[in-house]
């Protein structure tokens, strides 16, 4: 079985991964569920082809930053085939079990059994890891997101006559929600050890609320469970403490992680999460942090994506993820996330000097690295090396790539943002040129 798995509640849908394109997926309905997910023709003959060292065409978002050499910013965890990933997850478990009658395979003997015939996946390995989709319901519209994934998106291209037409609205089915919850609850009792809940902003998703009095009743036995909730904090106060008291009451249950996205200050931060208010932010994190500190089942994670927008305000950033903590007396993890689409928000879509920008966030980090810190159950944990490793992975791909100006479609997009915005040229002065 995959060790992580995506739902996508709002468009019905399953899939290996958060990264893989749509012609990837298989359609889920209430029946999907009793008869086994993740085991269409397509996802099997995906995993097949990525057994034997083939690349399916939907994973082409991490093969190419693979290819690029970047192996720290590739989402398939800096490894060189999935094997390599297989073997550093599993440790050599039986994850199996071939069309022949009888025989088991391992993973050191995959690859000449899987040239023979088709693989069923079986439950010898468990899924680890669910990402649940609850709904498109948010209150941003984040640059390099999309009407699939924001309602806010959806909202604005339908009044600019720019949505798709291909495009599908995106409505959760209830009786598909209490299939998936019930499936979940078995899937917490069987030895899942993480459930990623985004939306959409779960905090606005009425379906996340659903969620939480389910478990809250159900009460599933979970020792190894962590329930993580990506949320972008930028909701009114009413729906905070709403939020806030809604993950403290399941952190009863299991312990929970708020991952809270942001990857700029100010008012970078407020141009690349419009309509965000970031005064109204900085003060829903603070108030977060100082509740964790109070709570040793919840914890923070900071997910940064890197972006075209945001590699020159890296370290005035990361300058105020340490205040706040200092402030707070409290700490969380930061994990790097990197833009692939729409290409012309991807760091790559920048000339190569801009890769000069990075050396200073990444000195900064070199040198607090010992004051840099996150909370985990165990121990207080220096989250600097690994955002390092990033940086310099990607300052590296920014070079090799000599790119000698900004890609024409960034400039257009910028172009348009000054035009509305002339104080944006103050903002983004390295572009101003």
């Amino acid at each position: 079985m995959w060790d992580w798995g995506v739902l996508d509640l709002s468009a019905a849908t399953a899939k290996m991964c958060c990264m893989t394109t749509p012609d990837l997926q298989e359609g889920i309905d209430e029946d999907a569920f009793e008869n086994g997910i993740f085991h269409s023709p397509q996802l099997r003959e995906a995993r097949r082809k990525m057994l034997v060292g083939e690349r399916p065409s939907a994973c082409s978002g991490c093969w190419k930053m693979e290819d690029a050499g970047n192996q720290e910013i590739s989402p398939r965890r800096t490894v060189q085939s999935l094997k390599d990933y297989w073997s550093q997850e599993i440790n050599g478990d039986l994850i199996e079990e071939s069309s022949f009658p009888g025989k088991v395979v391992t993973l050191q003997g995959m690859s000449a059994v899987t040239a023979q015939g088709d693989l069923r996946f079986t439950a010898v390995r468990k899924l680890q890891r669910i990402q649940l989709i609850l709904s498109s319901t948010c209150n941003l519209k984040c640059w390099y997101c999309n009407e699939n994934n924001s309602s806010y998106w959806e909202q604005y291209k339908r009044k600019q006559g720019q949505l798709p037409s291909d495009f599908k609205e995106r409505k959760v089915n209830p009786r598909l929600l209490q299939k998936s919850m019930s499936w979940l609850a078995r899937r917490m009792e069987d030895g899942l050890e993480e459930l990623n809940v985004s939306g959409g902003e779960p905090a606005l998703c009425k379906e996340f609320y659903e969620l939480a009095e389910f478990l809250k009743e159900a009460k599933p036995f979970a020792p190894r469970l962590t329930m993580d909730v990506l949320s972008n904090l930028g909701f009114r106060e009413r729906e905070k403490e709403k939020f806030f008291s809604t993950l403290m009451e399941l952190s009863e249950i299991f312990p929970v992680c708020l991952s809270v996205s942001m990857d700029a200050f100010g008012r970078r931060a407020e141009f690349i999460r419009d309509p965000l208010d970031w005064s109204r932010w900085d003060r829903h994190f603070r108030e977060w942090l100082a509740l964790s500190r109070t709570n040793d089942r919840v914890q923070t994670r900071v997910r940064t994506t890197f972006s075209a927008l945001n590699l020159h305000g890296l370290k005035e950033f990361y300058r105020y993820l340490f205040e706040a903590s200092q402030s707070a007396q409290a700490g969380f993890e930061v994990v790097d996330n990197i833009v692939v689409e729409p290409s012309h928000l991807s760091p790559y879509a920048v000339p190569a000097s801009f890769s000069e920008c990075l050396t200073e966030p990444i000195r900064y980090l070199q040198e607090s690295a010992g004051n840099l810190t996150f909370f985990s159950p165990e121990q207080k944990v220096l989250w600097g090396e690994r955002t390092v490793s990033f940086l310099e992975d990607l300052a590296q791909g920014l070079s090799r790539g000599q790119k000698p100006e900004v890609d024409s479609s960034l400039k257009v997009f910028l172009q348009r943002a000054f035009a509305a915005d002339g104080s944006l040229r103050e903002v983004f002065r390295e572009f101003d040129s």
